[in-house]
């Protein structure tokens, strides 16, 4: 059992017209806790090079015991709880990654933000799940990773607001809560503003509050009008009536994530066929899932412990034939160049070193893109 927890003691107002930042004074946080069994035991945070009953140590290079298969570590951002790792579980579950050479004997779950580039760039893991923006903020500061495909393809984030608000549509919407700068909440809002007619970021304030307990509480009290959300948390307010949709991104936004898979110069220059037999697992489980989501849904809620109702419900508002694709669209790349704009890793004119961020050369020849 591990526990996820986030807790601020403040929240953080940003006006996107002004590029100013203060504090919302007097606003307490509210903690947002998890509890979920999942594959790391009673381990909070495992070393990827633990030594097993033996005292042999595994790595990357060695077989771990696995029968000729070659092990690996993983840093995914908020799992299990999230669905977008779900092929991971399933990639197990039912033996995808060990028909593909690889063996995955440790995951770090990560913060979703900067945690999981850093486990990567610090050497501690081979592969991450982290947001595309924080990886391509990493990658232009001269951090050694790349993003090799997509994670999930279309978005899973939601903005919501009370179930008694007059906010009906996003064009009534003046401020939004998400969790930080820079985050897919605030990405994915920038975006389906900007595809939006009738509404302007000129009109928006945002609210980052730390976390989505603190997201939803900045609702709940009229702090802001909408808040991000995200499955399986999304699903369960709207089925209890506690909040009322009043987007999803995908309504305006189809190309882009909330996560990507990354891998660092290591496996890529020293073991590309690990890198290889990993993204084909990837692969074969998200396959899996498009043909069982009832089940797929079982497995997730039994790795994150939660309802078996909720979790079908969840991975099926996902809309898993779009959501679990991993090969990577020129729009995608354009969408991110303007978040990073927005947020200022980049100037207005300026664009991503794409043939060097983007790696998709390890993924089957079908999934590589005609554009890098």
């Amino acid at each position: 059992m591990y526990t996820y927890s986030v807790l601020k003691t403040h929240m953080v107002k940003h006006s996107s017209n002004r590029r100013s930042f203060m504090k919302a004074s007097g606003t307490a946080g509210v903690a947002l806790s998890i509890g979920v069994t999942g594959c790391l035991g009673e381990e909070d945070t495992p070393t990827p090079d633990s030594d097993d009953d033996d005292g042999n140590g595994t790595s990357a290079n060695g077989d771990g015991g696995n029968g000729g298969t070659d092990s690996l570590s993983v840093g995914f951002s908020h799992y299990p709880v999230i669905p977008h790792g779900l092929p991971l579980t399933v990639g197990m579950e039912e033996g995808f990654f060990e028909d593909n050479g690889v063996s995955v004997d440790d995951i770090v779950s990560t913060d979703g933000g900067g945690g999981g580039v850093r486990t990567i760039t610090t050497g501690d893991i081979e592969v991450g799940m982290s947001p595309p923006n924080a990886t391509a903020q990493a990658f232009n500061q001269g951090a050694p990773l790349h993003i090799v495909g997509m994670a999930t393809a279309v978005p899973d984030i939601d903005y919501q607001t009370r179930v008694d608000s007059d906010i009906e549509e996003i064009q009534d919407v003046e401020t939004i809560a998400v969790t930080d700068p820079a985050s897919s909440g605030e990405a994915n809002a920038v975006l389906s503003i900007e595809a939006a007619d009738g509404i302007s970021l000129d009109d928006i304030e945002f609210l980052y509050t730390g976390g989505l307990g603190e997201v939803m509480s900045a609702v709940r009290e009229g702090i802001a009008d909408v808040g991000l959300n995200t499955n399986p948390t999304s699903t369960e307010m709207l089925r209890n009536e506690e909040t009322r949709r009043v987007w999803h991104t995908r309504d305006y936004v189809e190309e882009y994530t909330e996560d990507i898979l990354s891998m660092g110069n290591i496996i890529l220059d020293q073991e590309p066929e690990l890198a290889r037999g990993f993204l084909q697992g990837w692969i074969d489980s998200s396959e899996w899932i498009h043909d069982n989501v009832d089940e797929a849904g079982r497995l997730w809620a039994a790795e994150a412990d939660f309802d078996e109702e909720l979790a079908i419900a969840g991975l099926e508002d996902t809309q898993p034939e779009a959501f679990f694709q991993i090969g990577m669209s020129e729009e995608f790349a354009d969408n991110l160049e303007r978040v990073l704009q927005f947020d200022g890793t980049l100037e207005e004119d300026e664009e991503l070193e794409r043939e060097e961020l983007f790696r998709d050369e390890y993924l089957p020849e079908e999934y590589q893109s005609d554009w890098l």
